[in-house]
């Protein structure tokens, strides 16, 4: 029962990187990158962002399916994927 708890708890996270991702494939967003992130004022607005919310967005997309996996090896007890 713990790990079907558990593993609904990984969904839900997993949710919220998947959510960033998709907004991010979309251009739409904060950019959550330490490029974009320390650049200054002016450089902000010259910077060619499509890279950077590209970069993001595989990124996250990573971790929403890393966290999936992890609830989908709960779910169906499989030691070699935790």
């Amino acid at each position: 029962m713990e790990n079907i708890i558990c593993a609904v708890v990984l969904f839900v996270i997993s949710i919220i990187p998947f959510v960033i991702s998709f907004r991010s494939f979309k251009e739409r967003g904060f950019l959550f990158n330490n490029a974009y992130i320390y650049a200054s004022k002016e450089d902000r607005e010259r910077m060619n962002k499509k890279p950077y919310y590209r970069q993001t967005a595989i990124v996250f997309l990573i971790i929403g399916i890393f966290f999936a996996l992890c609830g989908v090896a709960l779910i169906l007890d499989f030691v070699f994927l935790t």
